[in-house]
């Protein structure tokens, strides 16, 4: 009687980890493709993104070196930038306190 309930027992046993690594066999393959596919969508976006990032650095203007060169017309063209920044923030925005006034109505 014993016999056949280890038999039982040991049939079931092999049945159910035959099942489960079916399971896991199947759904490791799907893993495996599903890590092909999104590998092959990350090269297109890295592909993507050099391309615009090699567009954007052809479009900036090139570098002047100004080791050595004269610091007056430097500090001139800064001094300029300074004040048209100074400028536009000093300028009047009618618009901004208008949405304020809406606001605080």
């Amino acid at each position: 009687m014993w016999f056949w309930i280890w038999t039982a027992l040991t049939l079931g046993a092999l049945a159910a980890g035959f099942l489960a690594w079916r399971q896991v066999w199947r759904h490791g393959k799907g893993l495996v493709r599903e890590l092909g596919t999104s590998g092959d969508r990350i090269g297109d976006v890295v592909d993507e993104a050099t391309a615009r990032t090699d567009a954007r650095l052809d479009a900036l203007a090139p570098v002047h070196v100004t080791v050595g060169e004269n610091p007056a017309p430097l500090r001139r063209e800064i001094e300029d930038r300074r004040a048209r920044r100074r400028a536009h923030r000093a300028r009047p925005r009618p618009e901004v306190w208008e949405r304020w006034a809406q606001v605080w109505r």
